[in-house]
């Protein structure tokens, strides 16, 4: 159960079932979206978010230009978002896939401009944070990642055209409520392992899908 069905429980045992209504991923509305959004680009447009404040719940610059690589392959524009605690992995992604699709707004966005980047997105690749949200929020198709943590802790993302993505494999998932700062057995096998010619599938999916 996710944390929004726990918290509309909630809101339902103290208000009653008449007040509170019935709510659906299918038509529940947006609170961030804005009101002179643009209408959706023709042109498919995938944003990849590196950051978060967990460092464990990274997916690794390798791996994401390995998808970056394969998006640019089909002509598609990428927009990589994070803070500027990731400017580094940002510039390790862009030396492994450099193209001139890629457009790099990593540390060089106010909390509002990023949010109107995800609202332009036709998927968004992300790990378990903040940008999950926005992407639900927005009903902008997502495929979150995680790694120490799982998608049953009520986090992963809820719009239909969405999904949680992660290995099943590995018995020290999870590790962590959140992520430690460094992989308790030394090999970040979680997202280390999880390829960009993986989630690339997955994108492809939605992409057709929308």
């Amino acid at each position: 159960q996710s944390e929004l069905d726990k918290n509309l429980d909630l809101l339902r045992a103290v208000h009653g079932n008449e007040k509170v209504g019935q709510w659906s991923t299918l038509n529940a509305p947006s609170l961030l979206k804005s009101a002179d959004a643009m209408a959706a680009a023709a042109e498919k447009l995938v944003s990849i978010a590196l950051g978060s404040p967990w460092p464990t719940k990274r997916w690794p610059a390798k791996q994401a230009a390995e998808l970056a690589r394969l998006l640019t392959l089909e002509g598609l524009g990428v927009q990589l978002l994070g803070d500027e605690k990731t400017r580094g992995m940002a510039e390790e992604l862009k030396t492994l896939c450099p193209s001139l699709l890629i457009k790099d707004f990593v540390g060089h966005t106010s909390i509002k401009d990023w949010v109107g980047l995800i609202e332009k997105s036709s998927v968004v690749i992300c790990n378990d944070s903040a940008a999950t949200h926005v992407a639900s929020d927005l009903n902008v198709p997502c495929i979150s990642l995680f790694g120490p943590t799982l998608p049953d802790f009520g986090f992963a993302p809820w719009r239909k055209k969405s999904l949680a993505l992660g290995l099943a494999n590995l018995d020290c998932r999870p590790c962590h409520i959140h992520g430690p700062l460094e992989c308790p057995l030394g090999h970040h096998k979680c997202l280390n392992d999880l390829s960009g010619e993986s989630v690339y599938r997955q994108v492809f999916k939605l992409l057709q899908m929308s």
